[in-house]
This record gives structure tokens, sequence and C-alpha cells, in this order.
């Protein structure tokens, strides 16, 4: 879905996935500052840990807890969690859907 999305808008991007042991996360994310990267979308176990590794989190990640993705700038690491917006997002969708199953 990313790479098909960097494509059609002609960026030289490219998303990859990697296996990260935890232990490890700190100077992977840094790694992947200094090779350039602009960010990294994180899964379980890494979601917790990132709080710790990050040096500014968003006023959401903090409030639940998790990092989930993680941008770079500058040589800074911010972190962010979208995961309660996209959840809230797909109940708003499917219960307006619902509400008018005529026209899903």
């Amino acid at each position: 879905m990313h790479n098909a999305a960097f494509a059609a808008l002609d960026m030289n991007w490219v998303y990859l996935a990697f296996y990260v042991d935890p232990l490890s996360l700190r100077s992977v994310l840094r790694g992947a500052s200094d090779m350039g990267m602009v960010g990294i979308n994180l899964t379980v176990p890494h979601k917790i840990l990132a709080l710790d590794c990050v040096d500014e989190i968003d006023a959401e990640a903090r409030k639940l807890g998790a990092v989930n993705t993680v941008s770079m700038e500058k040589g800074r690491l911010h972190g962010f969690n979208t995961d309660g917006y996209g959840f809230l997002k797909a109940i708003k969708e499917d219960f307006t859907c619902l509400s008018r199953a005529s026209e899903c």
C-alpha cells in the first residue's frame, strides 16, 4: 500500500519491514535517522519501549503510553501514536455506514 502510493506520487521512497530485537531499538532508531530515513512505524513490543527512545513525545502518544510512529528530522526523533485516531475514525465511519445502510 505504501509503496504503491509512493509510486503513484512519483516519490523516490520505499517502505520496508525489518525485524528489530527490542534490546536494539534505541540504536536502530538512531541509525535509521543517521542513514537519512524520514520515519518508522512500530508495532508490539516496540510501541512502549519507544517512549524512552525518542527525543519528543506527542501528547496523544503520551496519553496512550505508546509510540507507533517515529519521524526523524534534523537528527531528532519525534514519537507519535496514530492508533487512537485510526480506531475512532473507523468506528465513526462504521456507525455512520450502519445508520445509513442503504447508502453503504
